[in-house]
């Protein structure tokens, strides 16, 4: 019995998977003004990065189908997020990491809602 304990311990990081943090949609929505481009209900992934010289943090967006996770991308975008309204946000998370993220992720809802005003933004 004992060594089954130990078995079960030892193998629980194979079956750990990684919550990456993004953003659900519950409508169509657009990336840039004027754009002719729908996209359908997306969940968008961000992956970010600041150039300190340009006082910018330049974000990509992932946008994958609804509940089809971070692997199955549809559109790949880039925007750019001036650095002072990266640092205005109030962000939460239990490190510097996750705080930062959730500032990203914050900017991004901002924006994407300036475009699609009549669309709902989750963080998640």
């Amino acid at each position: 019995m004992k060594q089954v304990i130990i078995a079960l311990i030892l193998s629980m990081p194979l079956f750990a998977s990684a919550q990456h943090s993004y953003i659900s949609t519950n409508g169509d929505i657009i990336l840039e003004s004027g754009s002719i481009e729908i996209f359908d209900n997306p969940d968008i992934y961000c992956e970010s990065s600041l150039k300190k010289r340009e006082a910018v943090w330049v974000v990509m967006l992932q946008l994958t189908a609804t509940g089809a996770g971070a692997g199955n991308i549809v559109k790949t975008a880039q925007i750019n997020i001036p650095e002072a309204d990266i640092d205005a946000l109030t962000c939460s998370g239990s490190d510097n990491s996750d705080k930062t993220q959730n500032c990203v992720l914050q900017a991004v809802k901002d924006y994407l809602f300036a475009l699609n005003p009549t669309v709902t933004f989750t963080l998640n």
